[in-house]
């Protein structure tokens, strides 16, 4: 199946799933109280404040288990995503949390 856009994703199948800045999702009430794990090989933890200060960046934001290609390289996930490559994860539990990717634009 095939939607325009996310908003009709979400509304379809009753799951948020978000593409856009972190500043657009946190203005449309995305709280970030929430800890990202940095892709690079013994990359760092990032916490509330330090994802907003990537707000120009995209983010993706869903809460379906699934593989995400993404169109850009994966800077930060949640704890709930495998990544598989640069640009490719699998969103393996979403019972306690959406799952959260920053991309590198």
């Amino acid at each position: 199946m095939t939607y325009s856009g996310t908003e009709k994703y979400t509304e379809f199948n009753d799951k948020i799933l978000f593409f856009g800045t972190i500043g657009e999702a946190y203005n449309a009430g995305t709280n970030f109280d929430i800890e990202l794990t940095s892709t690079k090989k013994n990359g760092g933890r990032i916490n509330k404040e330090e994802i907003l200060s990537y707000s120009d960046h995209k983010i993706i934001i869903l809460e379906e288990p699934m593989v995400v290609m993404a169109p850009s390289k994966i800077l930060y996930v949640s704890d709930n995503i495998d990544i598989l490559s640069e640009k490719r994860a699998e969103v393996t539990d979403v019972e306690e949390s959406a799952a959260y990717l920053i991309l590198d634009f």
